[in-house]
């Protein structure tokens, strides 16, 4: 079984924030790593999206979005196993759209 988290600024909304299994925990996780800006969150400084490449061409970062990605989820929740990653910025509004797949949860 797959999930797929995407970052459309209602990702929380989306989530059940009373987790009675492990995934539901790492979708909640997930969900937050996603939903919050570098430097944002009170004493875990280091969670967070990195908000450097703003103004930058989607196409020039989205590598580094990605590996941004990777990087959050392999330190604050190590339990998600990643799948496909995508950064879209074709969407009407100008505002990226990211989506990550969590193809399943290490258990123990």
């Amino acid at each position: 079984m797959s999930w797929i988290l995407k970052n459309n600024g209602k990702i929380l909304e989306d989530i059940c924030l009373d987790p009675q299994t492990v995934e539901e925990e790492v979708l909640i996780n997930g969900a937050i790593i996603l939903d919050s800006y570098l430097k944002s969150v009170t004493l875990i400084r280091g969670l967070g999206m990195n908000t450097d490449r703003l103004h930058r061409p989607v196409n020039v970062v989205a590598n580094e979005i990605v590996a941004n990605i990777h990087d959050q989820f392999e330190q604050y929740e190590p339990r998600a196993i990643l799948g496909e990653i995508t950064v879209d910025a074709s969407n009407v509004q100008g505002m990226m759209d990211i989506t990550v797949e969590i193809v399943g949860v290490k258990k123990g």
